[in-house]
């Protein structure tokens, strides 16, 4: 019997791995977007607050708490539950911050979507449908509502975190 409850212990709701493959692929996207590509609006946005440098340091403390974050469903750590809520409260912040800094300068957004388009080769087609601030206040919302959603399910399944893996002898 006790053989059978270790193996429940170990069992991981689905939502659980979604959630975790759907971290892996954000760090690999932020990671990309921050340190290989370069190319990343949100960046040049940034660059053109004179905000980069706070950016890059922002970028780097959503990548060390998506690492952490993914970890702690690994390991079922009872600090990961916070970790997991900064991680997604700090992504909602910086959707609905991009946004604001976005809106207030949409001739310079236009121009850095632009240029960032050529630059990769790809269409600049409909840059002025995208780059509005009904269509970005539209993303943001969905973008915010997504988040939301993960940490509401993160709350409902918080005993996950606070799973015991000792084995009573």
């Amino acid at each position: 019997m006790k053989t059978k409850s270790t193996k429940q212990n170990k069992k991981r709701p689905v939502g659980m791995i979604l959630l975790a493959i759907f971290l892996i692929w954000a760090f690999f996207n932020i990671f990309s977007k921050v340190f290989i590509n370069k190319n990343f609006l949100d960046l040049e946005v940034l660059e053109n607050y004179s905000l980069l440098l706070y950016g890059y340091i922002i970028f780097i403390v959503m990548l060390i708490l998506n690492a952490l974050s993914i970890y702690a469903i690994f390991t079922r750590k009872r600090l990961g539950i916070k970790i997991l809520f900064s991680f997604l409260i700090l992504s909602v912040i910086m959707s609905i911050f991009m946004y604001f800094l976005s809106i207030g300068n949409l001739d310079v957004l236009k121009e850095l979507a632009f240029q960032s388009r050529i630059e990769r080769g790809l269409s600049t087609e409909g840059i002025d449908f995208a780059v509005n601030p009904i269509i970005l206040g539209i993303t943001t919302f969905f973008i915010s509502v997504f988040y939301l959603f993960l940490i509401y399910y993160v709350n409902k399944k918080r005993g996950y975190f606070n799973k015991w893996k000792l084995n009573s002898s």
